[in-house]
């Protein structure tokens, strides 16, 4: 006997082949996501290899003899209290008035003083000049 041709074989069928259609559009899909992870993971690794090319790498400091360096260094330096040189005879303690070197503080620098603002008379007023005269 031939089978019948009923409504509810055709919706069924009308399924099935949507069901099919989206399978295929899923393998189709997860098929691009493989490629494009692929191309990600490459780029990725490109990257990196071209960021660590490109870091900045730090710079060996010169060796220098350490004796040699150190004598010119205590001759060189000025005493914070007096400002002399360390052999000087300020800082011989059989003097009455010496005392002893102080190596000069770290960071301290001399404060510039910047002249006031110029004053320009105009039309029997004051006025404040805001450009400095050089």
């Amino acid at each position: 006997m031939a089978r019948r041709n009923t409504k509810a074989d055709g919706v069924l069928s009308d399924a099935k082949k949507r069901l099919a259609w989206a399978q295929q559009r899923v393998a189709d899909a997860e098929a691009q996501l493989g490629i494009a992870n692929a191309a990600l993971n490459a780029h990725q690794m490109n990257y990196d290899a071209l960021e660590a090319a490109l870091a900045p790498k730090p710079h060996a400091a010169p060796k220098k003899p350490a004796g040699a360096t150190q004598g010119a260094a205590d001759k060189d330096l000025k005493c914070g209290t007096c400002g002399n040189v360390k052999d000087h005879a300020d800082h011989d303690r059989t003097y009455l008035k010496s005392h002893d070197f102080e190596p000069p503080k770290a960071g301290r620098k001399k404060r510039e003083k910047k002249d006031p603002p110029a004053v320009i008379p105009v039309n029997g007023t004051d006025l404040v000049a805001e450009m400095e005269l050089t």
